[in-house]
């Protein structure tokens, strides 16, 4: 009876560890990307982690899982090293925290002090005290089930928004914070604020002592206070979200504007085009052959250049790029587009927009302080092949580039002005790709390649 009471128990702590072990799995998958052959590796490695019993003084388990679950992290997901240590940063502290207290209260020590009786004496046990400690450990099981549901079902979105929108510096804020809740929780657990003897009473009589109320205030806190953090990024999303927005509405009013020139030209082209009919009509009368000939040679040079230029298929991008396209033509600048991009499913038309508009102005500026017009080109090059999109642009210039901490910045004086290649480089990191600029005292070439699949 005995042996099959422990199986029973083994059992169901195996399948709520399961269950825990895939809430924590989905978690940390909101957050960073999984090895294609390493995902189930994570998923079984966290069913050996979560159960671990935490307790006072007890450095080994404390220093064990944090060294298993910072390995197994780095080994199972890819992507930006500072991504994949926020997760063990944040999800971490919330394991150690949960199992210290589900293993340090007065349930699990009934719990385990009827399991050693049940070894000595069990003889003098009754059926009721077996239900009583599997309603005890169920009971445990259930509840840790229920705070990794809630954590899933409450951050998921949350989590989803941090991993699209926040940037390298953002991520490494709430490395930092998350560390000083990380620090303070294992300091209290392998420190704990009680003498030795306390200490050694309890290792004799293991379950009968809790713990300090102070190493739960300072691991109760650290729980909250990670879960405070991700509620608090909300603000900050919400920003991002707003300068997206401010962005999509300039792609519009381009785009529109784009739309309204063209239709302005055709309505002057329309509203002059029987003077024109009439003039030709009246040459051909007079037998003026030549005088024909060379008014429409007028006509056609009169019509306005880039309008309509069919660069891709996507109707946003196409305007920003025929935008760009007549600004550099009034610049007198030679300019080729060279685009190969009929499909980029996976890139969204604000970050293709972004990334176009902001590496062509950059072009456009460094070739508008070239004093001869003869020397100012751009070559732009884009391409998708083999499950990437790649882009390249060359541009002349004179002017000299300004760096601070590793980073370009316009010599604008304006608010605003220097964040354009640092918007490009995100959303290169977004799609596990990169960002690469070379520059000579003539040109400065722009390279750029995202991962598609």
């Amino acid at each position: 009876m005995v042996r099959g009471y422990v199986s029973v128990l083994w059992i169901v702590s195996v399948c709520m560890n399961l269950i825990c072990s895939f809430f924590l799995y989905r978690l940390s998958g909101l957050l960073v990307e999984y090895r294609t052959k390493l995902r189930f590796l994570f998923l079984v490695w966290c069913m050996f982690l979560l159960p671990l019993p935490i307790y006072d003084t007890d450095a080994t388990n404390v220093l064990g899982m944090l060294a298993a679950f910072l390995f197994i992290v780095l080994i199972c997901t890819k992507g930006e090293l500072i991504n994949r240590l926020s997760v063990v940063l944040i999800f971490y502290p919330l394991i150690l925290g949960l199992n210290y207290l589900l293993c340090n209260n007065p349930v699990y020590s009934f719990k385990i002090n009827f399991m050693m009786f049940l070894q000595q004496n069990s003889n003098d046990l009754a059926a009721v005290d077996y239900l009583l400690n599997f309603a005890t450990g169920l009971f445990l099981d259930l509840l840790k089930v229920l705070v990794w549901a809630l954590l899933y079902y409450g951050f998921k979105k949350r989590l989803e928004e941090i991993k699209r929108y926040m940037s390298g510096r953002i991520w490494l804020i709430i490395s930092v914070i998350c560390t000083i809740s990380f620090l303070s929780m294992v300091t209290v657990i392998v420190f704990p604020p009680f003498d030795a003897k306390t200490a050694a009473e309890y290792y004799d009589s293991p379950g009968l002592f809790y713990g300090s109320y102070r190493t739960f205030v300072i691991v109760i806190s650290g729980i909250l206070s990670i879960i405070g953090i991700l509620y608090l990024l909300q603000p900050v999303i919400e920003n991002v979200k707003n300068r997206e927005k401010l962005q999509i509405e300039g792609l519009k009013e381009e785009y529109y504007r784009s739309l309204e020139e063209q239709q302005e030209s055709v309505r002057r082209l329309r509203h002059d085009m029987n003077n024109h009919f009439q003039t030709i009509k009246s040459c051909l009368e007079q037998g003026d052959i030549s005088g024909a000939g060379e008014y429409l040679e007028q006509f056609g040079s009169s019509l306005p250049a880039g309008t309509g230029k069919q660069f891709c298929s996507d109707r946003a991008l196409n305007a920003v790029l025929n935008h760009r396209w007549e600004k550099l033509q009034n610049l007198q600048a030679d300019v080729h587009f060279n685009l190969e991009i009929k499909q980029v499913m996976e890139v969204t038309s604000l970050e293709l927009c972004t990334i176009f508009s902001n590496a062509l102005d950059n072009a456009i500026e460094a070739v508008s302080k070239i004093p001869d017009p003869v020397q100012r080109k751009v070559f732009l090059q884009a391409r998708t092949k083999k499950g990437y999109f790649s882009l390249r642009i060359a541009n002349s210039k004179e002017n000299r580039i300004i760096s601070a901490h590793g980073k370009m910045e316009s010599d604008k004086k304006e608010a605003g002005h220097g964040y354009g290649l640092e918007n490009i480089r995100e959303i290169a990191k977004r799609y596990e790709g990169n960002m690469e600029v070379e520059y000579t005292e003539k040109e400065f070439v722009l390279f750029l390649y995202l991962r598609l699949e």
